[in-house]
């Protein structure tokens, strides 16, 4: 339950009756009533916008742009980690919807959150970082900052985004991922735990070799050795300082004890001469 949207990333692969559906990118509001997410038609009510990738188990990274403006939501996609956003998702101007719908009106203030779940099908959800910047003012002469960077129309469909409607193969509204409790239902005992193995031996993006990770923990190493080494020596420096200030020190005290010495033999001679007195100051 909560009142604001949602970007969802639902990588389940298929639903009860045993489709398969690309994983895909969808855009959920809610007014704070409860989603029941096996429902399709509830589901579909609440979905302003999806789009299809394929961004699961990629070699690269995969990055999400998500802006806000003007009351209006999009969404764009680099699955290639080259700095090429796909557009993925557009909505109309929610704000001018919310006049007429109050489940449209969402919060002029909030909090960002991340979370991730999975039912039997065990998968694995890696966020590497979340930035946010206010959007205030950086549009100039016009133009828009958040505009989709030029990709080649030669970019293989593996690596392509879909807009939701596009064909037959993507579907402008599925149902959201089925609930985990009725997945599970579905694989008790030994074949649970297959599929559960099966999902956990998959590798999880960005992919490195063996050779390559010891090769980055050598260089990382040596880093390391180099920093003790830059402690090591101003260890050595405030020793040497130390010493000067010490050596200082004894050269004072003992010009101290020179002078006391010194004070100590004219206080005698005058006292000789004088037969007393009231000493020297």
């Amino acid at each position: 339950d909560f009142r604001g949207v949602g970007i969802l990333f639902d990588s389940y692969g298929g639903g009860e009756s045993g489709e398969r559906v690309e994983p895909f990118v969808v855009a959920v509001l809610n007014d704070g009533t409860s989603i029941d997410e096996g429902a399709h038609e509830q589901a579909v009510e609440h979905q302003v916008g999806i789009c299809y990738a394929a961004y699961r188990n990629l070699k690269n990274i995969v990055r999400a742009r998500i802006a806000w403006t003007n009351g209006q939501l999009r969404v764009w996609l680099d699955l290639t980690s080259s700095n090429h956003f796909q557009p993925c998702i557009e909505t109309v101007n929610l704000r001018e919807l919310a006049k007429q719908d109050k489940r449209y009106d969402l919060p002029r203030v909030g909090h960002f959150g991340v979370t991730a779940m999975t039912g039997a099908h065990a998968d694995t959800h890696v966020v590497y970082s979340l930035a946010v910047a206010n959007l205030t003012g950086a549009a100039r002469d016009g133009a828009d900052p958040l505009a989709p960077t030029p990709i080649s129309d030669q970019v293989p469909d593996d690596v392509r985004v879909h807009a939701g409607g596009e064909d037959a193969a993507h579907p402008e509204r599925p149902a959201v991922a089925t609930d985990p409790t009725v997945l599970e239902a579905h694989l008790p005992g030994e074949q649970n735990l297959q599929a559960d193995q099966a999902a956990h031996a998959t590798a999880v993006p960005p992919t490195t070799s063996e050779d390559e990770y010891l090769s980055r923990f050598a260089h990382e190493l040596l880093g390391v050795e180099a920093s003790m080494w830059e402690v090591h020596a101003q260890c050595n420096a405030s020793r040497a300082t130390l010493a000067d200030v010490r050596t200082d020190v004894l050269a004072l005290v003992a010009h101290r004890t020179a002078v006391d010495q010194r004070l100590q033999t004219l206080q005698e001679a005058v006292e000789r001469r004088g037969g007393g007195g009231d000493g020297l100051v």
